[in-house]
């Protein structure tokens, strides 16, 4: 790991600065294949990362999990930093990067890649659905690059996750967006609404034979808040709501 990477690590922001302006290469990678901007997206420490985005570092350098920086503070549920990957402006970092022998603004891509898959096929979606992360799923959702739709190893999608999870909340926002697949279905052909049914357990197959049976809302409702002592209540009943939204017109 070089001194930079270093100071990344423990958050030394005065002396990644001094390094900084002696030239320090921004975009080596230690043995993880992970850059200084990695290493402080892991950490946590968002002024080594204002700082090195502001010297122009790259935001879509891979590590040995195939993680992006974006990634990597998705995983770890540091929402600042990913607020700050995602308002990355190039024109600031260009002035920045034309001073650094060691980097191009030509070179470098203009924003971090929102839809990057890592070595499982997870997105920056996926990975914030499954670690349970709400507001930063908030913010990559606010971003019309997002696609909510991308399918992982397994063929799940960011929904699939949020309902295996049981990340109510999530699951909530996802359904707001108008282009969700509620109907897309995974590698053994469940789709988001049958993984949750699942989380029912003993109650499974009594679900899944009122919903083929097509029961009206009231009785599926009813269904519902026996599921309610293992936390997939309102997750199930956001789906059925979306599967069945002539029941309410």
């Amino acid at each position: 790991c070089t001194p930079l990477g270093i100071a990344s690590e423990k958050g030394h922001t005065e002396i990644a600065e001094l390094l900084l302006k002696h030239g320090a290469d921004l975009n080596v990678t230690n043995n993880k294949k992970r850059t200084p901007l990695g290493i402080a997206c892991k950490k946590g420490h968002t002024q080594i990362v204002k700082l090195l985005l502001k010297h122009g570092a790259n935001v879509n350098v891979t590590d040995s999990n195939g993680n992006i920086p974006l990634g990597i503070a998705c995983i770890k549920g540091h929402t600042q930093i990913v607020e700050l990957l995602l308002k990355q402006d190039i024109a600031t970092i260009s002035d920045a990067t034309a001073k650094n022998r060691m980097t191009s603004a030509k070179e470098r891509p203009e924003r971090a890649n929102i839809n990057h898959t890592n070595g499982k096929k997870h997105t920056a979606l996926h990975s914030a659905c499954i670690e349970g992360h709400t507001e930063i799923v908030e913010l990559l959702l606010k971003h019309d690059r997002v696609n909510v739709n991308v399918t992982d190893k397994d063929s799940h999608t960011a929904l699939h996750s949020a309902c295996i999870k049981g990340h109510t909340e999530i699951v909530e926002l996802l359904l707001k967006q108008k282009n969700t697949n509620v109907k897309k279905r995974d590698e053994d052909g469940l789709n988001a609404l049958d993984i949750a049914v699942e989380k029912g357990k003993k109650l499974r197959h009594r679900m899944i034979e009122e919903k083929h049976r097509g029961h009206d809302l009231m009785h599926a409702e009813m269904i519902l808040i026996l599921f309610a002592s293992i936390g997939v209540a309102q997750v199930l009943l956001f789906l059925w709501r979306i599967k069945h939204r002539k029941s309410y017109q």
